[in-house]
């Protein structure tokens, strides 16, 4: 029981310092984070009443990729998401995602824990120029994971971030292979350890 509980805590002092994706909590709908990283990047979070917008900037033709996900909880998957790139007058509209219309396929992420309803993945080739895309819902009231480009490889703060925003169990996250495998191969080291110790003894 030592050993779980050391190895627990362990485990979520690494996931508070990981900084893999991050969840962002506006207090304003005019608030504009910039993006430094858009390849390689997991956002997430819940709509309290207005859209969430960001902007990015890139200085070459670069490839981009976006999509977002629910949980499989909602009653309704109808988040939508919309990119523009600024021109010299007003905005151009790259592409968009109709939440309400697009089809929403429910995927078991194992290494989360956790079943989400995605929605399609939007693909474009960037020219240099400064973007923007919006998430929103019909009412602002939903819960989201947005990957842009191939997302962001680290995944322990996921864990509990996921679980925060989605309202899923704490304790489900014991079935990552994340979480089990921390837990599992020091307790299997430990009984291995004092086994042979005992032998030797003998």
């Amino acid at each position: 029981m030592r050993l779980l509980l050391t190895s627990l805590l362990l485990f979520v002092s690494i996931s508070g310092v990981s900084q893999a994706a991050f969840l962002h909590e506006p207090l304003r709908a005019v608030e504009l984070p910039v993006l430094t990283t858009f390849e390689h990047e997991t956002i997430y979070g819940v709509l309290a009443g207005f859209p969430h917008t960001f902007t990015f900037t890139t200085l070459e033709e670069v490839p981009f990729s976006m999509q977002v996900a629910m949980s499989e909880a909602e009653e309704n998957q109808d988040v939508s998401l919309i990119l523009v790139k600024e021109e010299k007058r007003g905005v151009s509209e790259v592409g968009r995602l109709d939440g309400k219309i697009s089809e929403w396929i429910l995927n078991y992420d194992i290494a989360r824990a956790i079943t989400w309803a995605e929605g399609s993945k939007l693909t474009y080739t960037l020219e240099p120029g400064t973007y923007k895309f919006e998430i929103s819902s019909p009412e602002n009231n939903r819960g989201y994971r947005l990957v842009l480009g191939a997302g962001d490889p680290t995944i322990y703060s996921e864990l509990s971030m996921v679980r925060t925003v989605f309202g899923a169990g704490s304790l489900s996250m014991l079935l990552s292979p994340y979480v089990f495998g921390f837990i599992l191969i020091p307790t299997i080291l430990y009984f291995w350890y004092r086994n042979s110790k005992k032998k030797y003894v003998s």
